[in-house]
């Protein structure tokens, strides 16, 4: 069998929110690990500061690690253990450009930080808690907003015309 009968007897289907959470959180194990290493690599030019130039250097190694997974194969390692898949919005399997994966990634960054940021102020102080339900709420939308869609393309695959399918063999 060649290869391009092998992946003629692949669909895709729509991503499910607990599939895709489920992926997410065993992507971050993958990113902690990558961005442990990064930042063990950096230590002795940053002197253990805590600089911003040290944080943009973390986001950057972590944009790498997914951009470069995606222009590569379509997926990281945590979306192939999912058998999930990022391709064209219309469906094709054709790499996704750099700046699909930045826009991508750049959303997706809000996002997480929205998420994280709401559960910090959650709990620090309740004279920001307005603020915290404003990123909850955030949060939410950009959860739910799949849901309503038929493709099930989240606000990150909207933005950068792709979308994340689940690979099933026929």
């Amino acid at each position: 069998m060649t290869q391009d009968n092998r992946q003629q007897e692949k669909a895709f289907l729509p991503l499910g929110l607990w599939r895709y959470y489920t992926m997410v959180l065993y992507e971050s194990l993958l990113l902690f690990a990558t961005l442990f290493f990064a930042g063990v690599a950096a230590l002795p030019f940053s002197h253990a500061e805590n600089s911003p130039i040290y944080g943009l250097y973390l986001w950057l190694v972590s944009f790498i690690y997914f951009a470069w997974q995606w222009r590569r194969s379509g997926r990281t390692l945590a979306m192939m253990t999912w058998h999930v898949r990022i391709v064209q919005d219309d469906g094709s399997a054709d790499k996704i450009s750099w700046w699909q994966a930045a826009k991508r990634f750049l959303i997706a960054s809000v996002i997480c930080l929205s998420f994280i940021l709401a559960c910090y102020w959650s709990f620090s102080s309740q004279k920001i808690m307005w603020l915290a339900s404003i990123l909850w709420l955030f949060f939410f939308l950009s959860a739910v907003s799949s849901l309503f869609d038929v493709k099930r393309r989240m606000w990150q695959d909207l933005v950068s015309n792709t979308r994340l399918v689940r690979e099933v063999k026929l």
